[in-house]
């Protein structure tokens, strides 16, 4: 009898089910009205913003068919399903975005045939009564790149193309995470919910995606040198690290962060405006003098936005309260900006985007993201803008003026020309010293003999340097152009680079990263002339720790090394395609290693031993001996 009752129920269940995947019209969840947590259906709309900006900019961003960045496939839709929620999280989705059950179209690109509210009804073999495994298969029809079919709920079929785009995906963090929640990484960047609060127009959502795209080419190696240094993995990538950028330190500095914009307000601007006033009034000359008019420029722009400096500093805060590889990949944030700003200009798209992105946010006090610039960010832009002849349309952007507006180009330009009349006034110094020159806003100290100030100094020998001085010490930020060639701009302390900043080589090499007693220390990035480069940690003018070696050829090693040699951990890639990994000894492979030749990787991933390719084993130790 028991057995009976038992079949019975399994029936009862088959039933059931039967009726949800026969011809019975499935029960999906509909707003029935009931309350929802109003918080999470904000969240939920926000998310729908961002991805509905985000599509149409990463089928944008494929018109740029780079050659020289690593590329991957994204979809030009966005889908989402409530898919084994509690009811009142799936009645919310239902009301934001019209989500059920199925896979529900959230945003698309206008081209891609499909639309919000769209339902996948089957894809690939798999259909609706299975939506997550749907949802898998999504994901790797996407990695193929390969055009496939989807049939919607309403009957049609649809042809999708995914498009081909520079690694680095653009996502977005899901409504229910912290509304701070993000993370970077060479595979994707997590941007914060709150970004999206803000209106984006297209151009902007167009930054967001290149900008991020950026930061994975640019600040790829780095991160991976990061990650495999720290020994959270020995081979293949992982996306594990993208939870580790939000911890009790960046909660803390976000608090303190939106703390200080929160305090300072208009007051705090008008302070900032009367010393920069203060300060013009005593300081002088030359390149300094150009420097003082942006300051009381910048000031003016805060006066203007109320809360711009605020939002200049808490993104500084921002930054640092990153950690992990998200802290690694925000010391490229601004390798980023320069990559996607070039990129905007050759899809045609505004180049000041970036900067009224900046404004939008900093007005809103939306500050806890990657596109707030910090001072040096914001530097390094307007430099950029100003190279491209747009400096005064992105100085307007940034006071929250329409640079498309004659009466505002007109007021803004009249205002300028009173900052130059006063800078203009300022007097200019000329001192000797034996075969020294100064000349700027220098002043000499009859009792010790040495000169302080900020101006140009120049040598006999032809030598040159621009910046400031302490008591005859260069000191602070400076440029250094030798009469061989050689040049330094960045940092220094106690006469001598230190810090971060650019060493240009008389040979042609240059490098870009942390400086220690004039040579490059800690990490940094060296362009050999060439062509080869090296990426990761110096140590007295050297690869050592870890880092990754690229050849002109293709070429390319990563792993650790010491005193400029290969040694430990290590893979070696040809551009063929083989790689050798194991581990190396003073520049050389040893026996503790495998080769992985490209065809049989692609036939069965099968290793190879490296005693039976003493053919490749030549061939590496070669090219360690001409690196040498």
């Amino acid at each position: 009898m028991s057995q009976k009752k038992n079949w019975r129920r399994a029936g009862a269940l088959i039933g059931g089910a039967a009726l949800l995947a026969g011809c019975a019209a499935p029960v999906y969840t509909v707003d029935d009205g009931s309350p929802v947590d109003e918080r999470l259906l904000a969240a939920i709309r926000i998310y729908g913003k961002g991805e509905q900006a985000i599509r149409p900019a990463i089928v944008r961003s494929a018109a740029l068919k780079d050659p020289d960045c690593d590329t991957q496939y994204d979809l030009p839709f966005a889908v989402a399903f409530s898919y084994d929620l509690p009811k009142e999280k799936r009645i919310a989705w239902a009301r934001g975005l019209a989500v059920d059950e199925r896979l529900s179209v959230i945003a698309a690109d206008p081209e891609s045939g499909l639309s919000v509210g769209d339902k996948l009804e089957e894809l690939d073999g798999y259909n609706r009564r299975n939506t997550a495994k749907m949802a898998l298969e999504l994901q790797q029809l996407r990695n193929r790149g390969k055009p496939f079919e989807v049939k919607l709920a309403d009957g049609k079929t649809i042809t999708v193309k995914p498009v081909k785009v520079c690694r680095g995906y653009t996502t977005i963090a899901q409504p229910e995470a912290v509304e701070t929640l993000q993370d970077y990484h060479w595979e994707k960047s997590v941007h914060p919910l709150s970004l999206f609060a803000a209106d984006l127009n297209a151009d902007e959502a167009l930054w967001i995606t290149l900008w991020t795209q950026g930061l994975s080419e640019e600040t790829g190696a780095r991160m991976k040198t990061y990650v495999y240094g720290s020994r959270l993995l020995k081979t293949g990538l992982t996306v594990a690290s993208l939870a580790s950028g939000v911890g009790a330190v960046s909660s803390a500095a976000n608090q303190a962060a939106a703390a200080a914009g929160a305090t300072a307000g208009r007051a705090a601007s008008q302070a900032a405006l009367e010393a920069a006033g203060k300060k013009l009034a005593e300081q002088a000359a030359d390149r300094m003098r150009q420097s003082l008019i942006e300051t009381v420029q910048k000031a003016v722009k805060a006066q203007a936005q109320e809360l711009a400096l605020d939002a200049i500093k808490a993104a500084s805060v921002f930054r640092d309260s990153l950690s992990g590889v998200s802290w690694i990949a925000s010391t490229g944030f601004d390798l980023a900006d320069k990559w996607a700003l070039e990129r905007m200009t050759k899809l045609d798209a505004d180049p000041l985007a970036s900067f009224s992105l900046h404004a939008k946010l900093a007005q809103a006090s939306l500050t806890q993201n990657s596109f707030v610039f910090d001072e040096a960010r914001l530097k390094q832009m307007t430099e950029l803008a100003a190279a491209k002849g747009i400096g005064e349309q992105a100085d307007m952007v940034l006071a929250g003026l329409d640079p498309k507006d004659p009466v505002a180009v007109e007021r803004f330009r009249s205002e300028r020309q009173k900052l130059l009349a006063l800078a203009r006034a300022i007097p200019v110094k000329t001192l000797s010293a034996g075969d020294t020159t100064y000349h700027g806003a220098f002043e000499h100290d009859v009792l010790t003999g040495k000169v302080s100030g900020n101006g140009k100094v120049s040598w006999a020998n032809g030598d040159a340097y621009e910046g400031e001085l302490v008591q005859g010490v260069r000191a602070g930020r400076g440029r250094m152009v030798w009469a061989n060639g050689q040049s330094y701009d960045g940092l220094w302390q106690n006469d001598m680079p230190n810090g971060a900043g650019n060493l240009s080589f008389a040979n042609g090499d240059a490098y870009e990263g942390e400086v220690a007693a004039g040579v490059p220390h800690g990490k940094g990035r060296m362009r050999f002339a060439g062509g080869n480069r090296y990426e990761g940690d110096f140590d007295a003018g050297l690869p050592h720790g870890t880092g990754q070696f690229t050849w002109a050829n293709g070429d390319r090693y990563e792993g650790q090394w010491q005193r400029n040699l290969h040694h430990g951990d290590g893979r070696f890639f040809w551009s063929s395609g083989d790689v050798w990994e194991g581990v190396f000894a003073e520049g050389r492979q040893t026996e503790q290693g495998v080769l992985k030749r490209r065809e049989t990787m692609q036939a069965s991933q099968a290793e190879v031993s490296v005693t039976a390719s003493a053919d490749k084993a030549g061939q590496l130790n070669q090219a360690s001996d001409e690196k040498k």
